[in-house]
C-alpha cells in the first residue's frame, strides 16, 4: 500500500513494503527526483538495507555454530512495515521480528523508519531497537536512486559535490561484487567533486570512507539539486547497473560486508553495530531538494 505526506513544497510517496521511497515530487510543476524504477536498467527505487548491507557470500552467514540464508541488502526491503503514525507531512513505519524473520536473522528487533517533510527537506530515521535478551548485530544503509539528469542535459553533466574537502579512499571491489581489502586514495577535483560517467560504474559502485557527510547531486546546466546528509554513517557508495542507465544511486552505509574470503561468522564479521539488549540506536539521513 502507497502512503503520502505533503507540504507547501514536495509531495512524497512511500510504499508500505521495505518502508521504499517511492516518489519525491516538486509541487510546482511536479518534477519527480525519485528514480521511478525501470526493468531494463533497475526495478528498485530506494530500497532500505538491513541487517546487512552489500551481499553476503555464499548468501550464508553463520552464528552461534547455525548457518543462516541472506540475499544482498538484509531481508528489509521485501518485508511488509505497519503504519505506526500517519500525519500530513509525516509517517514511521516498523518492521518486527517474526517466526519469518527469525528463521534467516535470529534475533528480536523493531525496525522503525520515520520519514518528515520540512520546506524542501525529507528527514529519515532509520531507528533499530533490540527487543532480544542477547545482543543484536546489524547493519542499516539507504539506497535511494535519483534521476540523472534530474531536468536537462546529459548524464555527464551531472557532478557530485562534497560538503567539505576531503581525500577519501575508495575500497577495491572485485569481479564478484565484494571488497578485495584494498584502498587507495581517490583524488576529487578541487578536493570536493566527483563528474559523472557511466564508465565508471563499469564493474560496480564506487565506495568511499573518509569522505565528507554530505554530498549535492548538481549541474552548471540546471538549478535543480539534491543534496544527501549522512552524519552517522561512515561509509558512502555511489552506483548504476552497467550501460547507459538514466539515474544514480546515493548510498550511505553504516557498515560494508566482509572481504571476499573472510569469514561470514557474525563472532568475527567487522563493521557490524552491536546492541546490548533492550537499547536502541538511531541513523539520521536528510534529503534536501532544489
Amino acid at each position: 500500500m502507497l502512503y503520502e505526506i505533503k507540504n507547501q513544497y514536495l509531495t512524497v510517496t512511500i510504499n508500505d513494503l521495505g518502508a521504499e521511497l517511492w516518489s519525491i515530487r516538486r509541487n510546482d510543476g511536479k518534477l519527480e527526483y525519485m528514480w521511478q524504477g525501470d526493468a531494463a536498467y533497475w526495478e528498485d527505487r530506494s530500497p532500505l538495507m538491513f541487517p546487512f548491507c552489500g551481499r553476503v557470500q555464499g548468501e550464508i552467514y553463520s552464528y552461534e555454530g547455525k548457518s543462516y540464508p541472506m540475499g544482498c541488502h538484509g531481508f528489509a526491503a521485501g518485508e511488509i512495515f505497519s503504519v505506526e503514525r500517519l500525519g500530513e507531512d509525516a509517517i514511521a513505519m516498523t518492521l518486527r521480528a517474526s517466526e519469518k524473520t527469525r528463521t534467516v536473522y535470529p534475533f528480536d528487533f523493531t525496525f522503525t523508519v520515520t520519514y518528515r517533510l520540512t520546506e524542501n527537506r525529507l528527514s529519515m530515521m532509520l531507528e533499530v531497537k533490540n527487543t532480544d535478551q542477547k545482543p543484536l548485530p546489524f547493519m542499516v544503509g539507504a539506497h535511494p536512486g535519483f534521476f540523472v539528469p534530474l531536468d536537462s542535459g546529459d548524464f555527464e553533466d551531472w557532478f557530485l559535490e562534497f560538503g567539505e574537502t576531503a581525500v577519501p579512499r575508495q575500497m577495491e571491489i572485485s569481479p564478484n561484487g565484494f571488497r578485495t581489502g584494498k584502498t587507495e586514495l581517490y583524488a576529487l577535483e578541487n578536493g570536493r567533486v566527483l563528474r559523472l560517467s557511466h564508465r565508471l560504474f563499469d564493474i560496480d559502485g564506487i565506495f568511499l570512507e573518509g569522505a565528507a557527510r554530505s554530498v549535492t547531486l548538481r549541474s552548471e546546466r540546471s538549478d535543480r539539486f539534491v543534496t544527501l546528509s549522512y552524519p552517522d554513517c561512515p561509509y558512502i557508495g555511489f552506483w548504476h547497473c552497467s550501460g547507459e542507465a538514466p539515474y544514480l544511486c546515493i548510498e550511505p552505509w553504516s557498515g560494508m560486508p566482509a572481504v571476499e574470503g573472510e569469514s561470514e561468522d557474525l563472532s568475527e564479521k567487522t563493521d557490524l553495530l552491536w546492541l546490548d539488549a533492550g537499547k536502541g540506536r538511531k541513523v539520521a539521513i536528510e534529503l534536501i531538494f532544489g
